[in-house]
C-alpha cells in the first residue's frame, strides 16, 4: 500500500513539473515572438510556484518594461538584482532597472544603480555618459519650460504616435479601431495593428491607397517634392520567422499612394525603420539594429542617389549613438537633428534630444520638460519657422496608451553655459600674495579645461563651462608645495571664487623625509626583504614628494639590527634598499633620482653593546629605512 502511495505521489509531482515546463515553454515562445502581452500572465503563473527562477524573472521584467508597465517592471527588476551574479549581460538589466526607477522620479536610487553598472563595466557608454554629466538634471531643468504642449484633438483611446508634416496636414500612425473593427491585435501591446491616418481641417481619414496593410504601418516621411512617401511596415523575417521592421516607398498616383516597394538597404536579418528626409531630399535618416552598431538601435543616414537608388548606410557615430536605444530621428529645416534616446542621461525612458550634428565637436542636449517626461517621449517634429510642432508620449493622464501632443516653442534651447573660476593665491601667513604661479583647471577625468598665471596681486581668472560640474584647480610654483583644490561649477552658480594657500617647501637637503614629514617607520620582517603592508603607504608619501618636486633626488639608506654577522647584515640591508627603489620606480619615478646605500649594522640608532641583551623594541628602532634628500 505504501509503495502505491509513493508511486502516486511521484506521478503527481512529475505531472506538475511537466505542466510547469510546458507553461514556461509557451511563455518563451510568446516572448521570442515579441508577444509580450501574451507572455506576461504565463510568466506570472509560473513564478508563483518557481519564485527564484532567474530566466523567468528576467523575461517577465523585460515584458513589463517593453509594454510600458514600469511599476511592475521595477518590481521584477528589483527582484532580479538579488540574483545578479547569475545573469549574463547584467548591465542591460541594471540599466533598465534604473530607467524604471526614473519613471517614478526616483532619481537618487536610479543613479545609484548606474554607479553599480559602472563597477561591473566602466567602459559601458551609458555609464560614461551618466558619469560625464553629473549635472544632467540641472541641465534638463535649464532647458525646461521653453515649450507649451497640449493634447492634440485627433488622439484616440489607442496608440497614436509618429506625426509627420504632410503638406498642410498631419499624417500619423494609430491603432484606433475602424468601422471594420479590426479584430487582429498586436501580441506586443494587445492593441489593434497600426495604420496611417491623415488629419486635415478637423477631419480624420485613413491614408488613401495601398500603404495600409494587414500588419503595422507607422513612422512616415514625405519627400520635399511630395511625390514619394517613405514609411515603416512590420513583417516576418524570411530567415528567422520573427517580426522585423522595414522601410518601404510609395508613389503618389493622383490622390492615391500606390506602387509599394522596399528600399534596398533593408534586410531579413535586422530591422530598418522610422525614416526622415532632410530639406534637400538627398539624404534619408533612419533607425536600425543592424550589426556593427553601438547599441540596441542606432541612427544612420543614407544618400538618395535617384528614384529608388541609395548609397551605403552610414552610422551617425558614438556622440549620438549609445549602448542604449536611439530612434525616431527628425531633421529640421535648419538641419538640426532631433531624436529619442534612453542612452543619454534623461528624465526616464525615451527622452527627446537635439544636436547640430554636422558641426565639429557638437554636443547632444536634452530639450527638457514639458516635451520630455518620466515616460517615453518620441517622434518629435518641429516647424522651425513657425516654432510649432508635435511629439508623442505615453505619459500619465493621456487619452490613450500613446498620445500625440502639439506644442509652441516660447524660447530657443540653451546650448551653452559659460562660467568663470576666479581666485587669489596667498602664502601660509595669508598676507604674502604669490605671483607667477601656474593655475590649471581640469575635469575629474584629467582633461585640461583652461590655464592661467597669477598676476602681481596673486589673482587669476579662467573661463570654463558650467556643464562640467566638479573641477580641479591645480596650482604650482617653484619653492611651494603643489596644491589641488576641488570646486563645483553649476548652472545656478556660474561664477566661482576661491582662495588658495600655498605652503613653502621646507629646506630638506640632507634631511630624512621620515623624520621631516613625521612618517611611520618603514618595516621589514626579521631577516627578510618583504615589505610589510603598512609600509607601502609611507613609501607612497615619499613618492608624492618626488612627484611634486621633480628636482629632488634621495638616497635610500637601509639599516639592520645587531643580530647575525656583519656580512649577512650588510647584504640584507642592500637588498632591502633595492626592494624599495624598485617599488618607487614602478610608481613612475626615474631611477636616476634614487641612490641606495646598505648600511648594515654600522650606524645603530641604539647601541646596546656586546654584553647587553637588546630588547625587541630596540632591534626595531635599529632596523630602519631613511630617505635622505641629496639634491634639490
Amino acid at each position: 500500500m505504501i509503495k502505491r502511495i509513493l508511486i502516486l505521489i511521484l506521478v503527481l509531482v512529475q505531472t506538475a513539473m511537466f505542466a510547469q515546463s510546458k507553461l514556461m515553454q509557451k511563455a518563451d515562445i510568446y516572448f521570442a515572438n515579441y508577444s509580450y502581452a501574451g507572455a506576461i500572465p504565463l510568466y506570472e503563473k509560473h513564478l508563483k510556484k518557481n519564485s527564484a527562477e532567474v530566466d523567468a524573472i528576467k523575461k517577465l521584467a523585460d515584458s513589463y518594461f517593453l509594454t510600458g508597465n514600469f511599476s511592475r517592471a521595477e518590481f521584477w527588476y528589483e527582484k532580479l538584482m538579488i540574483y545578479r551574479d547569475q545573469v549574463e549581460n547584467i548591465e542591460d538589466y541594471m540599466f533598465r532597472y534604473s530607467q524604471s526607477l526614473k519613471a517614478f522620479r526616483q532619481y537618487k536610487k536610479a543613479d545609484e544603480w548606474m554607479e553599480e553598472l559602472g563597477k561591473i563595466n566602466p567602459e559601458d557608454r551609458r555609464y560614461q555618459l551618466y558619469k560625464g554629466n553629473p549635472q544632467y538634471l540641472e541641465i534638463i531643468e535649464m532647458n525646461s519650460d521653453r515649450f507649451i504642449a497640449v493634447n492634440s484633438p485627433f488622439n484616440s483611446r489607442y496608440n497614436d504616435f509618429s506625426p509627420t508634416f504632410f503638406n498642410n496636414d498631419i499624417l500619423f500612425s494609430s491603432s484606433m479601431a475602424e468601422k471594420s473593427a479590426r479584430k487582429v491585435r498586436s501580441g506586443w501591446s494587445n492593441q489593434p495593428f497600426l495604420n496611417l491616418y491623415v488629419y486635415s481641417n478637423g477631419k480624420l481619414s485613413t491614408l488613401k491607397g495601398d500603404v495600409n496593410g494587414s500588419g503595422h504601418e507607422s513612422s512616415a516621411a514625405l519627400s520635399p517634392d511630395g511625390t514619394t512617401l517613405y514609411f515603416t511596415r512590420s513583417t516576418n523575417s524570411i530567415n528567422t520567422g520573427k517580426g522585423i521592421l522595414k522601410i518601404y516607398m510609395a508613389k503618389l498616383q493622383g490622390s492615391q499612394w500606390k506602387n509599394i516597394t522596399e528600399v534596398s538597404f533593408n534586410s531579413e536579418d535586422f530591422s530598418t525603420a522610422h525614416p526622415t528626409i532632410d530639406k534637400t531630399g538627398k539624404r534619408l535618416f533612419f533607425a536600425s539594429n543592424r550589426e556593427g552598431g553601438f547599441g540596441e538601435s542606432d541612427l544612420y543616414e543614407v544618400e538618395i542617389l535617384g528614384d529608388g537608388i541609395f548609397g551605403e548606410p552610414k552610422n551617425l557615430g558614438p556622440a549620438i549613438n549609445t549602448e542604449g536605444r536611439e530612434s525616431f530621428p527628425f531633421i529640421s529645416s535648419t538641419n538640426r537633428l532631433y531624436f529619442s534616446s534612453n542612452g543619454h542621461p534623461g528624465l526616464g525612458m525615451m527622452d527627446v534630444f537635439t544636436c547640430d550634428f554636422e558641426k565639429p565637436n557638437f554636443q547632444v542636449y536634452n530639450i527638457g520638460e514639458p516635451v520630455n517626461s518620466t515616460k517615453d517621449d518620441i517622434t518629435f517634429i518641429v516647424n522651425e519657422a513657425d516654432k510649432n510642432g508635435y511629439f508623442a508620449s505615453n505619459r500619465d493622464f493621456g487619452k490613450g496608451a500613446y498620445d500625440i501632443y502639439q506644442f509652441n516653442r516660447k524660447e530657443q534651447l540653451r546650448t551653452d553655459c559659460e562660467s568663470v573660476v576666479i581666485g587669489s593665491i596667498v602664502g601660509a601667513d595669508q598676507k604674502n600674495l604669490i605671483k607667477n604661479a601656474t593655475v590649471t583647471l581640469k575635469d575629474l577625468n584629467g582633461n585640461v579645461l583652461g590655464s592661467s598665471k597669477s598676476d602681481g596681486s596673486g589673482s587669476f581668472s579662467i573661463p570654463t563651462s558650467c556643464f562640467v560640474g566638479q573641477q580641479e584647480v591645480i596650482v604650482e610654483r617653484d619653492g611651494y608645495e603643489k596644491s589641488v583644490t576641488t570646486i563645483k561649477v553649476s548652472i545656478k552658480t556660474p561664477e566661482v571664487e576661491t582662495q588658495i594657500t600655498l605652503n613653502e617647501v621646507a629646506p630638506l637637503l640632507y634631511k630624512d623625509l621620515i623624520t621631516t614629514m613625521n612618517l611611520a617607520p618603514v618595516t621589514f620582517g626579521d631577516k627578510n626583504t618583504k615589505l610589510n603592508e603598512d609600509s607601502l603607504s609611507v613609501i607612497d608619501a615619499v613618492v608624492k614628494v618626488l612627484q611634486d618636486n621633480p628636482s629632488v633626488s634621495i638616497n635610500i639608506r637601509s639599516h639592520t639590527d645587531l643580530r647575525r654577522n656583519y656580512t649577512f647584515n650588510l647584504s640584507l640591508s642592500r637588498k632591502r634598499a633595492n626592494v624599495i627603489k624598485n617599488y618607487i620606480v614602478r610608481k613612475g619615478i626615474s631611477s636616476d633620482r634614487l641612490l641606495t646605500e646598505g648600511m648594515g649594522e654600522i650606524e645603530l640608532k641604539v647601541n646596546c653593546g656586546f654584553k647587553v641583551r637588546c630588547s625587541e623594541e630596540i632591534h626595531k628602532q635599529n632596523r630602519r629605512i631613511e630617505f635622505v634628500v641629496v639634491s634639490k
